[in-house]
């Protein structure tokens, strides 16, 4: 910041020299004066002098707009020590090329000042000469008149062993303008020229008191080498081209006044300086010329991830053209809001880098499920659309696979899908009427949202990798095995929970419990033209019914309670048809909609919460259509119906239940156990906490779930 500020200083004292000169025109001018003309061709030659300061502002601006999130958030040290070693680099080169406009702009403000306001340079050369001979009496006195070259620079000549190390250094690392020694590219000169001597004895304030009075080598190489620059310049056949009227000549006295008075400073015994075989023996480093041009500041990689946000899926996409490879990368920020990159990079050119992020609110932006648009399976794609509230800008992503599909969606909602079946048959209380019953796709949803992927690409606690058998090869029912969140050995779960958290109340702290979500059976329907969910909750007085179901097909799911409340929301219009109302935590459109009485909501939308008896669920035959899909960690089954019976189907399903409803009632058990334990502590303080025997279950559930 305070660089900045100096630069600014810099900009603004030069910009009061060209007001000043402006207010000079404004004066009464003889009448064959060139308006156009005013300040000659010192403002042409200026941009190339002071080198392009607007570049390098507009990449401080770019490098603080792309991580101004770390600077409004409250930041943890991990997050501050992953920021930092993400844009040090660019950091330091920043503000090395502020430093460097700064310095540049000091010296350059005042001959270019002389440049506008003075047109006769003999006069202002006869006036610099005269003030010389003027300051030199006043400070050594009349009799040292005489004596006064000791402090010009032609007085000093460079030692012959640093001067040829000069020279070699100039041939290294060279500009691609300068061929010859004898033709110094003014541009590159002169800011070789103001690198080094701003990095010379100018930076150094002697302490006589406490002996102090020798700078560092490298400060008083840099002089010596400012020197010897200053006299190669002067000597080229670029800077004799320009001429002694033009703003390099004006530059070059400066800079050698400066130097001058540098020189000045050992001769009056200000400053010692340090022994020469110390100053030859720096390494070569330090004799180097040119100034290297810093690379710019890299483009934010938009697929990197960010403070105060983590990476918590990425997929691959179908391949676009040739070798390009593209992903799609979900970065979460927040509960609700995300972060979406689609990066297509080329195999064969590693220059080829084309990335779109794509901001996303998953409160007040839609999740499409195109995919599971009802209708003829066979034309069903892994398409998912994002949208805003209004259904206005669309943005498509086709993934590789139903796997993928899924993975992307359980990203935006938190739900993982462990079960899928499609070209099911539904029907409230066995009801054909268009508005009890209908055809769609199913899944199982379990609350499980993403654990972050660290820098090794490893989750924490859970692995969500995916692979898709191949369709060519088909795996027989009998050899099944599919994703299965029931307690068996070979069975690893993630559970949910409740999630405590300290709060604070009017009668002092506390603890909040939040109640474990509970496992739930989503379907993708149509109903009376209308695109349809329905929610089922799999609560505990959920069972299916082995009696009711006397058919190899069917499936009723009854409840021990009077009726079964689920929910149902139908929207006419398919930008509408919003899967992420479903999400977790709960959306605030599901929230809205709830509140609204029956018949009063436009027809666009309606949402129902209805009680019925009980749900009956059919599984297509062997002629129908594909429709089965399963997971076993995380892996994808596809089947032709030829080889996957109603009954298999049904069996399934049955599975897939009773999985859910035990790993509902492992949450529920850890809920109602930590609840006991948190109320025992707080009615007993000071004690050691609630002992009870554990049952066999008991124990058997939570060595599963501390497992994962």
């Amino acid at each position: 910041m305070e660089l900045i500020k100096l630069l600014e200083e810099s900009l603004r004292t030069l910009e009061k020299v060209i007001a000043n000169a402006d207010r000079q025109h404004q004066l009464p001018r003889r009448p064959w004066h060139n308006d156009a003309d005013r300040f000659g061709p010192s403002v042409d030659v200026l941009p190339e002098v002071a080198g392009d300061f607007k570049q390098t502002l507009a990449e401080c601006d770019t490098l603080l707009n792309d991580h101004s999130r770390f600077q409004y958030s409250q930041a943890g040290f991990v997050e501050n020590i992953r920021w930092w070693s993400s844009v040090e680099g660019d950091v330091n080169n920043l503000k090395e090329r502020v430093r460097f406009h700064m310095m540049k702009l000091t010296f350059v403000a005042k001959p270019f000042e002389i440049q506008l306001l003075l047109g006769i340079k003999h006069e202002l050369q006869e006036l610099r000469e005269d003030v010389n001979e003027i300051r030199t009496i006043l400070v050594n006195g009349f009799q040292n008149r005489n004596t006064s070259s000791s402090a010009d620079l032609q007085s000093f000549q460079v030692p012959y062993e640093l001067a040829s190390r000069f020279a070699d250094a100039l041939q290294a690392n060279r500009p691609p303008s300068f061929q010859d020694r004898g033709d110094i590219p003014l541009k590159e000169g002169f800011d070789a020229l103001v690198y080094h001597f701003a990095d010379s004895t100018i930076e150094f304030n002697p302490r006589p008191e406490m002996r102090q009075q020798a700078p560092d080598e490298p400060q008083y190489l840099n002089l010596v080498k400012a020197r010897w620059i200053a006299q190669v310049i002067k000597e080229s056949a670029s800077f004799r081209f320009a001429g002694p009227d033009s703003l390099w000549a004006d530059y070059l006295k400066e800079l050698e006044d400066d130097i001058r008075g540098q020189f000045r400073r050992f001769d009056t015994g200000q400053l010692v300086p340090p022994p020469p075989d110390r100053v030859a023996l720096l390494p070569h480093g330090c004799f180097s010329i040119w100034v290297v041009e810093a690379a710019p500041v890299r483009p934010l990689d938009l697929a990197e991830q960010r403070p105060l946000e983590e990476k918590i899926v990425e997929l691959a996409l179908p391949g676009t053209f040739g070798t390009r490879q593209s992903t799609v990368t979900v970065f979460r920020k927040s509960e609700s809001k995300m972060r979406l990159v689609k990066t297509t990079k080329d195999d064969q050119n590693q220059y080829f880098h084309h990335e779109v992020e794509t901001p996303l609110n998953i409160e007040s932006d839609r999740l499409i499920p195109t995919y599971a648009t009802p209708g003829d399976p066979s034309t069903a794609t892994n398409n998912v659309m994002l949208c805003s509230s209004e259904g206005q800008d669309p943005v498509w992503y086709s993934l590789k696979d139903p796997a993928d599909v899924l993975q992307f969606q359980r990203a935006l909602t938190g739900f993982r899908v462990s079960h899928q079946m499609l070209n099911i048959s539904w029907s409230i209380e066995g009801s054909s009427k268009p508005s009890k019953s209908g055809r769609g796709s199913l899944q199982f949803w379990h609350l499980k949202p993403f654990q972050p992927i660290g820098e090794d690409g490893e989750r924490s606690l859970d692995t969500s990798s995916i692979s898709t058998r191949s369709p060519q090869s088909p795996t027989p029912s009998a050899a099944l095995t599919r994703y299965s969140t029931g307690l068996s050995a070979s069975t690893t779960l993630f559970s949910t929970g409740s999630v405590a958290s300290t709060v604070n109340g009017p009668r002092g702290d506390g603890t909040a419990l939040l109640r474990p979500e509970l496992p739930r059976i989503l379907i993708f329907t149509m109903c009376e033209g209308m695109y349809t969910f329905l929610q089922l909750k799999i609560d505990t007085n959920l069972f299916i019914n082995p009696k009711a179901t006397k058919k190899n097909s069917t499936v009723v799911i009854e409840t021990k309670a009077k009726k079964i409340d689920f929910v149902k929301l139908c929207v006419k219009e398919l930008y509408s048809w919003n899967l992420a109302c479903f999400r977790h935590p709960r959306h605030p459109e599901m929230r809205k909609l709830e509140t609204i009485k029956q018949g009063s909501e436009a027809a666009s939308k309606i949402l129902e919460i209805t009680s019925k008896k009980y749900i009956v669920l059919t599984f297509p035959g062997p002629t129908g259509p594909a429709g089965k899909q399963s997971f076993s960690n995380e892996t994808v089954w596809t089947e032709d119906r030829e080889h996957s019976l109603p009954h298999l189907e049904k069996e399934e399903f049955c599975k897939e239940f009773d999985s859910l409803a035990k790993l509902r009632d492992v949450d529920q058990s850890i809920y109602n156990r930590t609840l006991m334990e948190k109320k025992h502590k707080a009615n007993n303080p000071g004690s050691p906490g609630l002992l009870r025997k554990q049952s066999a279950p008991e124990a058997c559930q939570e060595a599963i779930v501390d497992s994962a």
